[in-house]
């Protein structure tokens, strides 16, 4: 019996570590795949890393302890960010540089506050024969500012996707093969998991023995579902540029007499032609009648 349990127990442990070495497997399949816009690779490569990576916190908190937990949960502050990034390729792709900067400003200084927490400030106790995290004011004010993080960039996201849809609406005639469907579920992944995150922080102080640790473990299967959503729909993507308000909303690379006709229906009629003109020289050599 005895037995048993241990070997459940390690396979539970050992799912959420298949669960992140698939995310990073997914990394590595977005950006090696060119058929993708690489920026818009980069940015959804990072979100998925972050949220893969979070998959490791039972197993670094097992074996290592949470004084070493600063490695992947640093990386709780970029998982929203990287999404508004993501998104923001889509209409201003020239502005990468700037964003990947903006990114990375972001994560040293998550880095440094939560290295400096965990390595000093940090209050652990065994509870049940395992090492807890135990509530302070100052593990209080830095998870405040976390979900300050996260909803800012959220709702920074959630409209920029609002601006993105009106322009597919009012520049594409098949929206059906032209949407931004799959990447609103990603913003409602997004929004599950931080509601999640946000209610099981409530409850890990209301709660005896719902302790920071279990209220993690819960949320691992729901993370693991959530990151090959993501990477499939991100690989599947169809890439689609929007330009900025700037230049009057219309799509890239269109001349001024197709800007007054949308781009769907731009492409539409330059396959027509070429089919047309495929058919003329196939039937040129041939005796029938041009009726």
């Amino acid at each position: 019996m005895t037995l048993l349990n241990i070997d459940t127990y390690a396979i539970v442990e050992l799912i959420p570590i298949l669960g992140c070495l698939q995310g990073y497997i997914f990394c590595v399949i977005l950006m090696a795949n060119r058929k993708l816009d690489k920026h818009k690779s980069i940015f959804l490569s990072i979100h998925i890393f972050s949220v893969s990576s979070l998959l490791l916190l039972p197993f670094i908190q097992e074996y290592l302890g949470w004084t070493y937990a600063w490695i992947t949960d640093s990386l709780i502050w970029i998982g929203v960010p990287s999404t508004y990034f993501y998104l923001h390729m889509f209409s201003s792709p020239r502005s990468f540089n700037k964003d990947l900067l903006h990114l990375l400003i972001l994560t040293i200084a998550a880095y440094t506050l939560e290295y400096w927490f965990f390595s000093y400030k940090a209050r652990i106790a065994i509870i049940d024969g395992r090492a807890e995290l135990l509530h302070s004011p100052l593990h209080l004010y830095i998870t405040i500012g976390k979900f300050i993080v996260f909803f800012g960039y959220f709702f920074a996201a959630a409209t920029l996707f609002r601006k993105h849809q009106l322009f597919i609406r009012n520049n594409f005639s098949n929206i059906r093969h032209y949407n931004l469907n799959w990447v609103r579920n990603l913003l409602l992944g997004n929004a599950l998991l931080i509601g999640y995150a946000l209610v099981a922080f409530i409850l890990s102080y209301y709660i005896k023995g719902f302790t920071i640790g279990k209220s993690n473990m819960t949320a691992y299967w729901a993370v693991i579902i959530y990151i090959y959503y993501a990477s499939i729909k991100g690989y599947m993507q169809k890439d689609i540029h929007i330009e900025p308000e700037g230049n009057n909303g219309v799509a890239a690379g269109l001349t001024e007499s197709e800007k007054q006709v949308p781009a769907a229906d731009v492409q539409e009629k330059k396959d027509e032609t070429e089919e047309q003109e495929e058919r003329r020289i196939k039937y040129q050599k041939s005796r029938l009648s041009e009726e």
